[in-house]
């Protein structure tokens, strides 16, 4: 593989010291947080930690998918009937809207996976937002995990609770939730009132209209993607950036990561030296680094069987677009965009990392690009 100043970079950009930033909450160092969360403009450059962050992006409820397993599929299917409701002029909420949470660039929302669900089991083609962050998901968890510590004084220990998985949303469990809402109703909603909903919406009667609505519910569903980030922790280990347990706790978030406050780059501030010199040898001691180095460098970097070198595959990335609405006016969003190339190279963490191995792989054009391996299909 070539290392190339631009690949070099770019590695090192998305590596996090795993004992500075830990991917489970439980783990994290309060007073390390501290620390790492608020000296980066200490290191000597102000601008080398900033992470860009842009608010108010939305996107196709299809085209993002969740960073954890923990889903509740009645609370999930109370926000679809409320969504419903609003949208037949009742009381309810939006149908799709702002998360007020952030989204990876690699398309993974960091919370909001209730109103994620419901919006899709609605309407898959809503459009649902938050913060876009520069970084890939698996990353994106380490940092927020040290800033819910960090900067918002939250215990490691005070993680959410979970509450069930993604086998929730197969056809024979949205059946039995949606037959007890039309026949016990919820906390929020009458059973007359909600079979009327899926009347409306159906065009169909009483038990017609229940067989009609769950096979909707079930199709729509059918559209996400139910893949988390690589090495993914379980819901009481992932962060806890909660506007209810701290007032502006997504902006102070948010303004964290954008001003490169928070201290993530090598040379830190603690152990600041002359400016970093990017070789062959460093970019290889970072990467060994970030998979917790136990077998060495060859073992860390060694093949994987399924993507050898010349292997055809496919894999989505995120791709800004300039659309034009019916009025004329032109915006911009983000369309997942299927890209098809050879591997060149592989970069694989020890089998018992919780790090994602990267691929290089060329594109027909001959443009170099850096993807999870665990992103890619054969082609």
């Amino acid at each position: 593989m070539k290392f190339t100043k631009k690949l070099i970079r770019r590695i090192i950009k998305e590596t996090l010291d795993d004992k500075r930033f830990p991917l489970k909450l439980s783990t994290v160092n309060p007073e390390v947080a501290k620390v790492v969360t608020t000296s980066g403009h200490k290191d000597g450059d102000e601008a080398d930690d900033a992470i860009g962050v842009t608010a108010n992006k939305t996107f196709p409820v299809a085209k993002l998918k969740p960073s954890q397993t923990s889903m509740n599929i009645s609370k999930a299917m109370g926000m679809a009937f409320a969504m419903l409701s609003q949208q037949q002029g009742g009381k309810g909420m939006n149908t799709g809207g702002d998360l007020g949470a952030f989204i990876s660039k690699d398309g993974h929302i960091m919370d909001g996976h209730h109103r994620w669900v419901a919006t899709a089991m609605v309407d898959p083609t809503k459009e649902i937002g938050g913060y876009l962050v520069d970084f890939p998901g698996s990353e994106l968890i380490k940092l927020l995990n040290a800033i819910t510590v960090g900067r918002l004084n939250q215990d490691p220990g005070s993680g959410k609770e979970a509450s069930g998985g993604f086998e929730q949303f197969q056809p024979e469990p949205i059946a039995k939730q949606l037959q007890q809402m039309v026949t016990k109703g919820s906390k929020h909603m009458k059973p007359d009132v909600a079979l009327k909903i899926i009347e409306n919406w159906t065009g169909r009667e009483g038990e017609e209209a229940v067989k009609a609505a769950t096979a909707k519910f079930v199709e729509n569903v059918s559209t996400l993607t139910f893949k988390t980030p690589p090495g993914a922790p379980e819901r009481p280990d992932m962060p806890v950036i909660d506007p209810d347990r701290v007032k502006g706790a997504t902006q102070i978030a948010a303004k964290a990561l954008d001003s490169g406050e928070v201290d993530w780059k090598e040379p830190y501030a603690a152990n600041r030296k002359d400016k970093m010199k990017v070789t062959e040898e460093l970019i290889r001691k970072v990467v060994t680094e970030s998979i917790k180095k136990t077998k060495g460098i060859r073992e860390a970097f060694r093949m994987e069987a399924d993507f050898k070198p010349g292997t055809m595959v496919n894999w989505n990335v995120l791709a800004k677009v300039v659309k034009t609405t019916s009025s004329g006016r032109q915006k911009v969003d983000y369309d997942r965009m299927n890209m098809t190339g050879a591997v060149q190279e592989l970069i694989r963490a020890p089998g018992s990392s919780a790090v994602g191995g990267v691929a290089i792989i060329l594109d027909p054009d001959g443009n170099s690009h850096e993807v999870e391996i665990s992103e890619l299909s054969h082609a």
